[in-house]
């Protein structure tokens, strides 16, 4: 802790083990009154001490130390996590009896069943994580472009799907937005 508790000496603060606990208690509770009920301590001192610089450093202290013990929680049932879903990407699904939800079992080798996940269960798996892999990096998740193009090559693909040739065509145009075959002229010919 970064308080001093009494008698720890001039470069610290002059802190008692009941004003350490009642900053455990409001971490922990997050509410001034409910650590004044808890430890019995009076409101009006609970207030003054907030506004305490201890106060605040013992607060930060706390709060790393949770932030820090929850992270290592959350860490291991990711991992647990991620394990068990590589090992049903790897071997598959365990196949389940339809009544009873109970695993079936190879009555000749007397190991659990397993089927292969469906393309579909793969995909949205590898959708999730290349996403989170992305942030990890600090990569981008999507492509950044012009919505425009991607309607106009939208509409495109329908016209194709539907056969409609006319709007698969674009005349390719010249400077100032013309049709090339207008940048030639009456008749003019060039010649390379």
């Amino acid at each position: 802790m970064g308080a001093k508790v009494e008698g720890g000496g001039p470069e610290g603060y002059l802190v008692s083990s009941l004003q350490l606990e009642a900053v455990r208690a409001f971490v922990r509770t997050g509410s001034l009154a409910a650590t004044s009920r808890e430890l019995g301590i009076p409101m009006l001192d609970l207030t003054n001490w907030v506004k305490s610089v201890w106060w605040q450093e013992e607060t930060t202290i706390l709060i790393k130390q949770m932030k820090a013990a929850e992270e290592m929680v959350l860490t291991k049932i990711l991992g647990t996590t991620a394990e068990a879903m590589l090992d049903r990407v790897i071997n598959g699904e365990y196949v389940k009896h339809g009544k009873s939800g109970l695993p079936l079992v190879d009555k000749e080798t007397g190991v659990h069943m397993r089927m292969p996940l469906k393309a579909q269960d793969l995909a949205r798996v590898s959708q999730v994580v290349f996403t989170q892999r992305q942030l990890l990096r600090n990569d981008p998740t999507t492509i950044p472009g012009d919505t425009d193009k991607m309607k106009t090559l939208a509409e495109k693909l329908k016209a194709l799907g539907a056969k409609d040739i006319s709007v698969i065509e674009e005349v390719p145009t010249g400077p100032k937005g013309r049709r090339s075959e207008d940048t030639l002229g009456d008749g003019d010919a060039q010649e390379a």
